[in-house]
């Protein structure tokens, strides 16, 4: 895993760490309790006698009549602890288990006390208002039945008061008698009626839970909702930083490089801190792609430096790029004659160099800089502006191929791959290395850049990885040798990082 993936799955894990904890802190400070109802089938509630006994859909219904407002209303003056009715309800929450005839009522208060006393005050409020809800039922259709019971009655006199007054071979008396005998046919039923419906369960359930208590959150409390979170952010922070990782293949390991096409060389620190075996081990991998001498090498940068930086390093006297500089002054230390010829150079440093020498302004002898044993530099030269055609020109192969005559190794220090002079020079060079700077650069570029440098001829396509630049570090013997500006008649000379004092060349 990256240091950004790690970065990124700390930190995540630790902003869910903070949300667990605070919504652990927030749970725990919620006091819930709940009461449980065993619901009876009851006359004049949804769920009655006159349903299916396996039909317990009605009591979605009863649960909905326990957060009405009529039970509202009930239950706010039973509890009388200053809340309203619409703030009772809000509290209150029923649910109906699978396949039971149970109802359980959960309320929450700013105590566990006050959230017991409202949860039993809702259960045993609703227990009564269902009993009340039957009482009123069986008294309507009493009623009703009591009232059709004197009518008929009132009737069945009325009757007999016309049968006493006729004769008994009167011709209405037949009549009379069979009407008589119907109406005490329906008193009766009647009265069977009133007698079914008086004898009628009264029994509404029964509270069979009290209401308890229960603690908020995660058992375990605040640490259990701290460490969930943890885990949630880490694993979100992992999942995060794979998609990253596959959305953004920028070049951030020397292993991105080795498994690439290009032949990998090695790392080297550009840092004049950095490893100075580095160089050497680069230096070593890359006469060996190819033993024939003379050799002519081009670099080329991918996200590396721009070109002001470049520039700044001309102005300096350094030559070249920086992995060119580095390699150059390697080879030299192995008395390796070696030649770096700067392709790309400063726009404000006006010294005659390989655009003079083209132009036929300046001999080669003339143009050559010696700022060290076995190391000399051809600057860009005077007219840079009119490199990118004069590198295409014939002569240019043929000064190169001369350089090649006085030197074991020429080193073309070039800028990127994609311009116009480095693609002239490429055909010129036996070995051609990606200087691939971490985190500037992607695969695809890398991919890109070998499958375009390749169609351009190059035998041998190589790359380097150079690490992002650390804090400025100033150690005795790290810094550079700067060079002195040459004077005529006299070698150029250098300052000596280890003792500061003039050494010749």
């Amino acid at each position: 895993m990256s240091r950004r993936a790690a970065v990124l799955v700390v930190l995540l894990g630790l902003l869910g760490a903070a949300g667990g904890t605070w919504w652990g802190m927030g749970q725990a400070a919620v006091h819930e309790s709940t009461a449980v109802i065993l619901v009876n089938p009851l006359e004049g509630n949804p769920f009655s006698p006159e349903g299916s006994g396996d039909d317990l859909v009605n009591l979605e219904t009863e649960a909905q009549l326990v957060r009405s407002d009529a039970m509202g209303e009930l239950v706010a003056e039973r509890v009388d602890d200053g809340r309203t009715s619409d703030e009772l309800l809000e509290t209150v929450k029923v649910s109906v288990p699978t396949n039971t005839q149970l109802l359980e009522i959960t309320t929450t208060g700013s105590s566990d006390a006050a959230a017991n006393a409202s949860a039993q005050a809702f259960a045993e409020t609703y227990v009564e208002y269902r009993r009340t809800r039957t009482d009123a039922a069986v008294f309507e259709k009493t009623a009703r039945i009591n009232e059709q019971i004197a009518d008929r009655n009132r009737e069945r006199l009325a009757l007999l008061a016309q049968l006493a007054a006729l004769s008994p071979t009167a011709p209405r008396a037949p009549l009379l008698n069979q009407q008589l005998a119907t109406l005490t046919t329906q008193v009766g039923e009647l009265r069977s009626q009133l007698s079914a419906f008086t004898s009628v369960a009264r029994d509404p359930g029964q509270v069979v839970t009290p209401a308890t208590a229960t603690p908020g959150g995660l058992p375990g409390g605040i640490a259990t909702a701290a460490v969930l979170g943890l885990l949630v952010g880490a694993a979100l922070g992992l999942v995060l930083a794979l998609a990253l990782g596959r959305l953004d293949n920028a070049v951030r390991r020397p292993e991105d490089l080795a498994a690439r096409e290009a032949r990998y060389l090695g790392e080297l620190d550009l840092d004049p801190a950095g490893d100075p075996e580095q160089v050497a081990r680069v230096r070593t991998a890359l006469l060996a792609v190819d033993r024939r001498r003379p050799l002519v090498v081009l670099t080329t940068t991918l996200g590396g430096p721009d070109q002001s930086v470049r520039q700044q390093g001309h102005q300096q006297g350094q030559g070249g790029t920086g992995l060119a500089l580095a390699v150059a002054r390697s080879l030299a230390a192995s008395h390796l004659m070696t030649v770096v010829v700067e392709v790309v150079g400063s726009e404000t440093r006006r010294q005659r160099g390989l655009t003079d020498l083209l132009q036929g302004r300046a001999t080669l002898d003339q143009v050559l800089s010696s700022p060290s044993s076995h190391l000399s530099v051809l600057p860009t030269g005077t007219d840079q502006a009119r490199l990118d055609d004069l590198a295409a020109a014939p002569a240019t192969g043929a000064r190169i191929r001369e350089l090649a005559d006085r030197a074991d190794v020429v080193l073309l220090a070039c800028g990127g791959p994609d311009e116009i002079r480095t693609q002239a020079l490429v055909a010129l060079a036996d070995v051609l290395v990606l200087e691939v700077h971490q985190g500037e650069a992607s695969v695809d570029e890398v991919d890109a850049a070998t499958a375009d440098l390749a169609r351009l001829g190059v035998r041998d396509i190589c790359s380097v990885f150079v690490p992002a630049p650390r804090r400025q570090r100033r150690r005795p013997g790290a810094a550079l040798a700067r060079v002195r500006p040459s004077v005529p008649g006299r070698k150029p000379r250098l300052v000596g990082p280890e003792t500061g004092t003039d050494r010749d060349g």
